[in-house]
């Protein structure tokens, strides 16, 4: 429908299908199928390329009819199970639905208000917060079983979450405060997409020659520890300032607060933890240079 819509210019029959099966997540997680197979498994490839046709040529309401249909849809997911406050345990079936919100293209998007793409992604990453963590192991299965085209990871979906992150982390920081749910709720979902990449590398390193397609198999998947961090400030910074700048950013949060943040892997370089302990240890911080 979507080629048809761009050789046409007539998008409203394309747009009204795809809202409707956006706002009713019951038929969205039947949707975008391989047809033919035994189970239920989702057509990434081609579901990322009818959306990135959609993104490019189809006109500006649509675009805002989708992120009203996405919001739309999340929010009766957690009014269905209890708005958000008693999930059930859930699914697959249930939960394969997520992918398909998580690559829509107007979410990474920055001509659309920020506030309307956030009320798409605040429920999203509330959703996955409240997963259990079998739940949540479920999701992660599917992202590698059922998303394996790493490109679609790396171009589609990390960047929603990134910019979503960047811009609650901007907002936070002209407040001097990290108190915000949202920042968290998607700090988790970060970790998820960021253990996904490490698993779909891990399953997919024995189909390469390590010594011929090394190179390949870098430029297949994210950056173990550079394109997943999302950071308030530049690396460049002296490490006193970079010190300074995370304590304004905390407000008046306390330096073992601070550590909270310090302690993940992947969401802040280790050149500015280094710089952040040089400051606080003093003389002991040359420790802190060695690799």
């Amino acid at each position: 429908m979507a080629r048809a819509s761009v050789a046409t210019k007539q998008w409203r029959e394309t747009g009204r299908s795809l809202c409707a099966v956006l706002r009713c997540p019951c038929v969205l997680n039947a949707s975008f199928h391989f047809q033919g197979m035994p189970g239920p498994h989702l057509d990434c490839e081609a579901l990322h390329s009818a959306l990135e046709l959609i993104s490019v040529f189809a006109p500006l309401e649509l675009h805002h009819a989708v992120l009203d249909a996405a919001e739309a849809g999340i929010k009766e997911f957690l009014e269905a199970l209890g708005g958000g406050s008693q999930l059930t345990q859930l699914s697959g079936e249930q939960l394969r639905g997520i992918l398909i919100y998580l690559m829509l293209p107007q979410l990474r998007n920055t001509k659309f208000v920020q506030n309307r793409r956030h009320a798409v992604l605040s429920p999203l990453t509330l959703l996955v917060a409240l997963m259990k963590p079998a739940e949540r192991r479920i999701l992660l299965e599917l992202l590698v079983s059922e998303l394996p085209q790493a490109f679609i990871l790396k171009k589609a979906v990390v960047p929603s979450i990134r910019l979503f992150l960047n811009e609650r982390a901007r907002m936070l920081s002209t407040r001097h405060t990290l108190e915000d749910p949202g920042l968290w709720h998607g700090t988790l979902l970060m970790q998820l997409l960021f253990l996904a990449n490490e698993k779909l590398q891990e399953d997919q390193r024995h189909q390469l020659d390590l010594e011929n397609d090394l190179g390949a198999l870098k430029s297949r998947f994210l950056a173990p520890l550079g394109e997943l961090w999302w950071m308030l400030l530049e690396q460049t910074i002296p490490p006193l300032v970079a010190f300074q700048q995370l304590m304004a950013a905390m407000g008046s949060a306390s330096w073992p607060k601070c550590c909270v943040l310090l302690m993940h892997r992947n969401l802040i370089p280790v050149a500015f933890k280094q710089k952040v302990l040089q400051a606080t240890l003093g003389p002991l911080g040359i420790l802190c240079r060695t690799d």
